[in-house]
């Protein structure tokens, strides 16, 4: 059956907040190659975009990650 896709996306942010790797598309699958400059944790987000009420995020937070 056919499947559309509206677009998602990856975020990747450092222990102060700040993204330091985002991409947003619409592709079915996508392989992402990322290395840190920095040693620590970081907070990965992959979202479903849109303004539907279908929209969702999925956030893998450390517990404990902190913002500086």
């Amino acid at each position: 059956p056919d499947f559309s896709i509206f677009g998602w996306g990856l975020r990747i942010y450092d222990a102060s907040g700040d993204a330091v790797f985002s991409w947003f598309g619409g592709d079915l699958y996508r392989s992402f190659n990322f290395a840190v400059q920095t040693p620590g944790k970081y907070k990965v987000e992959v979202y479903i975009g849109g303004v539907l009420p279908t929209s969702a995020r999925l956030t893998m937070d450390p517990p404990d990650w902190s913002r500086k």
